[in-house]
């Protein structure tokens, strides 16, 4: 008997109701299995259609089956069907921001999910919007003359340990214009909502990541120097705190605010009091309306053709930063028994502060197919995860060493670094190189930009044979080490060069605010 539409509503409601009870996968895969049937069988379009229409005065159950849906069938039409929805005026300002905020994670962990730069510039240009007009109300641009030339805020999302790959290019850089002799000062704005509201309009949101400590503490120290930190929370009862923050820029008069992070609307409400520059974490060209873009990273790739186009036909200025990096070991005495790890098994490492999102089920069956086919390979999973995320496998098999400071050392440990197919890694990918480790990964991410296409392969299937060949042939493996080497000392020379890399920067942004080409 075919499922009505009602059926398949009861379905959806079921799946949702399993999945937050935290089940097996194998108990709420028969909902699911039906969820994905009805929607084959059924237009695509006809389903969506339906469910805008009746659910069309709840935006928020909209949201939430959409995502659903999202993750059973992976239909892209459900990513633009949200994106449209965050748009409707009827929604409430920070439901939008935070399904803006699960979409960007959702993207960020799974490559197949594709968010278009156009499309992500529209829908933030539009949120905004909503926002300033709530907080601009009183705020004044600050001009140029007014400015002290010699004051900078770094401005983040996100100010973890220096382990974490965006909060080291914070603390990096303000190391950097300090030695230039500029005084800088560090904002954290967080955007933040309670996890059972998210669970309202998402089906598992993701939390933002952020350091209680910073709202004790008004200072951090980095390379023996201070900087003062200020850390606000972008939430409905801190309105009036956000308010007092962009009048604070205001009195502290800076040259400019420069952003570093990821691509949240609330963070381009500075550009309203004083110049701004927006500088992304990953390949390509922040989502940003700041005058002035920064990148470190250029793959080429096509999203980061259409993000020039875009900000070039917008008047925004592009400028591309040399970024190298250098790392060196502290505890030359590790050992694998230390990690629990066989001293004679290839050892391949996987690393990352999200790694229950970035696994996904098709890369952990890899990894299983792997310790299967022979008793030589040993995985270990570097980062916070659930310590049942490789359950199907045999503990002797698997090491989880969870969050460690002494990243670079653990990572000395292995013989592989394997690159699951997402966007980020790429502070991990450096300090494997850093060691002489090679890589294997997907195209188009921060990690095939620092390793180059010599390490990358287009599927899973191929990932696999690679890390074989890896194992099986050392001519291979010595002569990928060799180009590591090689690699890595490239982007020690282009560390050596950064703090001159951002000074001709900074003397760009002046020269183009004492002309008047950007405010």
């Amino acid at each position: 008997m075919q499922m009505s539409f009602e059926d398949f509503l009861e379905e959806l409601v079921a799946f949702i109701n399993e999945v937050r009870g935290e089940t097996r996968p194998e108990v709420y895969q028969a909902h699911a299995d039906r969820i994905y049937e009805y929607y084959l069988v059924h237009q695509q379009e006809d389903v969506i259609g339906t469910l805008k229409q009746v659910l069309a005065s709840d935006v928020e159950l909209l949201s939430l089956v959409l995502f659903v849906i999202q993750f059973i069938t992976e239909d892209p039409c459900c990513i633009r069907e949200l994106q449209e929805l965050v748009q409707r005026e009827d929604i409430d300002i920070f439901a939008a921001l935070d399904i803006v905020f699960q979409l960007s994670n959702i993207s960020f962990r799974d490559h197949k999910i594709h968010l278009s730069y156009t499309d992500t510039r529209t829908v933030q240009h539009h949120l905004l919007g909503r926002i300033e007009t709530e907080l601009m109300e009183t705020s004044c641009f600050l001009p140029y003359a007014q400015r002290d030339k010699k004051r900078i805020i770094i401005a983040t999302d996100t100010l973890l340990e220096v382990v974490h790959a965006p909060s080291r290019i914070v603390y990096r850089m303000a190391d950097y214009l300090h030695t230039l002799g500029y005084e800088v000062m560090l904002l954290v704005n967080v955007r933040w909502q309670p996890m059972e509201r998210s669970e309202q309009y998402c089906l598992a949101p993701y939390s933002p990541n952020y350091n209680k400590l910073l709202d004790q503490y008004t200072s951090i120290e980095y390379e023996g120097n201070t900087y003062p930190v200020y850390q606000f929370y972008f939430s409905p009862n801190t309105m009036d705190q956000q308010k007092k923050l962009l009048d604070f820029i205001y009195q502290w008069k800076p040259l400019c605010v420069w952003y570093i992070g990821g691509s949240s609307p609330v963070q381009d409400i500075y550009r309203k009091v004083v110049t701004q520059i927006s500088m992304g974490c990953t390949d390509g060209y922040a989502c940003s309306e700041a005058p002035v873009l920064i990148s470190y990273m250029q793959s080429g790739s096509d999203d980061v053709k259409e993000s020039i186009t875009y900000a070039k036909s917008h008047g925004q200025r592009l400028i591309n930063i040399k970024f190298g990096s250098k790392f060196d070991r502290e505890n030359w005495s590790l050992t694998r028994k230390e990690l629990g790890m066989p001293e004679d098994s290839f050892a391949l490492c996987v690393v990352g502060n999200r790694l229950d999102g970035e696994m996904s089920v098709e890369f952990i069956d890899m990894l299983q197919e792997l310790v299967e086919s022979s008793d030589l390979y040993h995985i270990v999973l570097i980062g916070q995860c659930k310590p049942d995320i490789l359950c199907d496998m045999d503990t002797g098999r698997y090491s989880l060493l969870g969050f460690r400071k002494d990243l670079i050392d653990a990572i000395a440990m292995t013989d592989l670094f394997v690159n699951p197919p997402r966007l980020g890694g790429g502070g991990g990918a450096v300090r494997a190189f850093a060691v002489g480790v090679p890589v294997v990964t997907y195209p188009d991410c921060d990690v095939s930009n620092v390793t180059g296409e010599d390490f990358c392969c287009q599927d899973l299937q191929e990932m696999k044979t690679l890390i074989q060949r890896y194992a099986s042939d050392k001519n291979y493996y010595q002569s990928q080490q060799e180009k590591v080497r090689t690699i890595y000392k490239e982007r020690e020379k282009a560390s050596d060069s950064v703090i001159e890399e951002v000074r001709k920067m900074l003397e760009q942004i002046n020269d183009w605010l004492e002309c008047g080409e950007i405010v």
